[in-house]
């Protein structure tokens, strides 16, 4: 006869530090991907001129920009996570109303960009539906990412076997 004998506690106890840290390594994984989509939504959003651009092209007409800086939608490009989750866009404050427009309004609100973006535009262009295009177009790096954020707590427990 032989008897196979466990401590139960233990196994339990194991598991269920595997599932914290699972969780926990989690949502670091979630963070750090949020400020990469955000980092590469601010590379894809339009610029807008400074008077030494406007000045440089002709057929710009600037309008009354009510203050704000050229790169005020790109600073305002944030993240914001919860448990479980991460989102990444323009979530409040005065360039809220400006980014949809600009986001989502190609064709309709706007139709070319303007000095300030031309000049920005080097790799990844730049235009609409930057927050989208900035995960779109890095969906491959991002989920490597995210899996090895995970794979890291899933393989500390198996290193204390």
């Amino acid at each position: 006869m032989v008897k196979i004998d466990t401590n139960i506690a233990e196994v339990t106890r194991d598991l269920n530090d595997l599932g914290h840290r699972v969780a926990d390594d989690t949502q670091d994984a979630l963070d750090e991907v949020g400020r990469f989509v955000r980092d590469e939504a601010r590379i894809r959003c339009p610029k807008g001129a400074t008077k030494a651009d406007a000045a440089s092209d002709p057929q710009y007409r600037c309008k009354n920009r009510k203050g704000r800086s050229p790169g005020t939608l790109e600073q305002s490009i944030s993240v914001k996570g919860g448990h479980g989750y991460v989102d990444v866009g323009v979530m409040s404050g005065n360039a809220l109303q400006y980014a949809n427009k600009i986001h989502n309004g190609r064709g309709t609100d706007w139709n070319r960009l303007g000095p300030g973006s031309k000049r920005k535009q080097s790799g990844a262009r730049v235009g609409e539906k930057f927050v989208d295009r900035a995960y779109d177009e890095n969906e491959k790096e991002i989920v490597g990412k995210f899996d090895k954020g995970v794979n890291m707590a899933v393989n500390r427990f198996n290193g204390n076997y």
